[in-house]
């Protein structure tokens, strides 16, 4: 039985839920947020224990499940074009998302590479995941592109231990926030994989920002088609495309005090930069919605 809408709401999350019912937030007015801060200053230990009604994804989980997409150049011989995506456990079927202008240029001659234990770097070929010739689900509007996989049973044991559950994802079409902290991870300009650190260790790259913008339609910088997408105050960085958008267990300003949140939640997928002559710049983030429905077709497509 394919999975209906309604699945993906029992699975998954939307903001309405999350941030009100889900969501556990503690928030201090700015009185006993000064109160707190006293009480830090002076050596105080304040433990404030929040149990969640869901088990969290923490954010070492979060930086698990992504990986480098590693594309050989039809046109330069013996160079690359990089992207980052993510690896989805949904229904206990393993998928790979990443943008769909990355997955159009991925075939059985590419790659993925992630993190294993201790963080050594593992590189699959997407041929030994799929068992040939990529065949990719693309959303018919949005910037997404999903792949379901069959690797080996023991590759398919480590992508799974990996990959990130249905029951963080958004899936009403909004945008998160302005207050709220966002975290984009993934492997711009092949940092962390290509330029590795002592011991030849994989190290995903982290970006804080905060959505600019409500849902906006603007269109694709590939296609040039309209959707919706909602923007970062800060650009995005090439290699980041593809990459998973978040928002992490955190305290954050709200009003004139200070919230807590122990929620991990997905909220998109970066699409690329928007900019101008100035120099202006801004990421331009594909909603989780869009995600979510590709996932859902890519399931249904499954003979």
């Amino acid at each position: 039985m394919f999975p209906s809408r309604a699945q993906w709401r029992n699975n998954c999350r939307s903001p309405a839920s999350v941030l009100h019912k889900g969501e556990i937030i503690l928030e201090l007015n700015g009185h006993d947020a000064m109160r707190l801060v006293s009480l830090l200053t002076l050596g105080g230990l304040l433990l404030v224990r929040i149990d969640a009604w869901a088990a969290q994804v923490s954010e070492v989980k979060v930086a698990q499940a992504v990986v480098f997409l590693r594309v050989p150049s039809d046109k330069k011989p013996g160079e690359i074009e990089i992207g980052s995506g993510f690896l989805v456990n949904f229904n206990n079927k393993l998928f790979l998302t990443t943008a769909a202008h990355v997955a159009g240029l991925m075939s059985a001659k590419s790659s993925i590479t992630l993190g294993i234990e201790n963080d050594a770097a593992m590189t699959i070929a997407l041929s030994d995941l799929t068992g040939g010739d990529p065949k990719w689900v693309l959303h018919p509007v949005a910037d997404v592109g999903v792949l379901l996989l069959h690797p080996a049973a023991k590759i398919e044991s480590i992508l799974t231990g990996r990959a990130l559950p249905s029951s963080i994802f958004i899936t009403k079409l909004e945008a998160p926030a302005r207050d709220r902290p966002l975290t984009i991870v993934g492997f711009p300009l092949g940092l962390g994989v290509l330029y590795t650190g002592p011991g030849a260790k994989i190290s995903s790259i982290q970006k804080e920002s905060k959505a600019a913008s409500g849902l906006l339609t603007l269109p694709r910088s590939d296609t040039k088609k309209p959707t919706e997408f909602f923007v970062l105050d800060s650009p995005s960085v090439g290699g980041f495309s593809g990459a998973p958008v978040f928002v992490l267990p955190a305290a954050f300003s709200k009003g004139s005090g200070i919230a807590f949140s122990s929620t991990t939640l997905f909220v998109g997928l970066v699409h690329g930069t928007l900019s101008d002559s100035t120099g202006g710049k801004f990421a331009v983030v594909v909603p989780s919605a869009f995600v979510t429905q590709t996932i859902d077709r890519a399931y249904e497509a499954e003979p």
